[in-house]
């Protein structure tokens, strides 16, 4: 069994799944105070609760994989507007809280990759897509590698900019 953890910037959202993809639990909670340890600590209770619907204890995990609304440069979170997170490093936070091993990325990035392998976008050669959450993320996969290009974030097609002098986006621009 694996775990998987989504951190947005208003949920946190986590399942348990076997081998082939099949959800057996799940667990979601809001986001209410967004300092990281806050928000991994509501990701700990969203997996107690998928532990708990699966019937499986934590010892039984084969690894975790955490997604979150960052940019990902060697386990550290470099900037997360929807959280107000720089520079974390999250996967060291992560494995404090999570038995075995750790895996951490992009949220949109890490959807693709899973759309790839067993979803919409399975086992396509070229696929692009938007997530709608807090806010828009987008990812761009090419024969099962996601496009990252130099900053990791080679598809977030959310931060174009589209209204000129629009609305600030916590990404620092205005009319994303």
């Amino acid at each position: 069994m694996y775990l998987g953890i989504d951190i947005g910037g208003t949920k946190v959202l986590a399942l348990v799944f076997d081998q082939k993809g099949v959800v057996r639990g799940r667990g979601k909670k809001k986001v209410k105070e967004r300092t990281p340890a806050a928000v991994l600590d509501r990701a700990v209770t969203c997996a107690e609760l998928a532990l708990e619907g699966a019937g499986v204890p934590a010892a039984r995990l084969r690894g975790t994989g955490l997604a979150v609304p960052s940019s990902v440069h060697e386990g550290r979170a470099l900037f997360a507007p929807a959280l107000g997170w720089r520079n974390v490093p999250i996967a060291a936070l992560a494995a404090r809280r999570f038995p075995g091993p750790i895996a951490v990325g992009n949220d949109v990035n890490l959807g693709m990759l899973a759309e790839f392998h067993l979803g919409a976008a399975r086992q396509a050669g070229l696929a692009v897509g938007f997530f709608l959450g807090t806010g828009v993320g987008g990812a761009i996969l090419q024969c099962g590698q996601v496009l990252a290009g130099a900053d990791g974030l080679g598809g977030e097609l959310g931060h174009q900019i589209v209204v000129p002098g629009g609305r600030r986006c916590g990404c620092g621009n205005a009319g994303c």
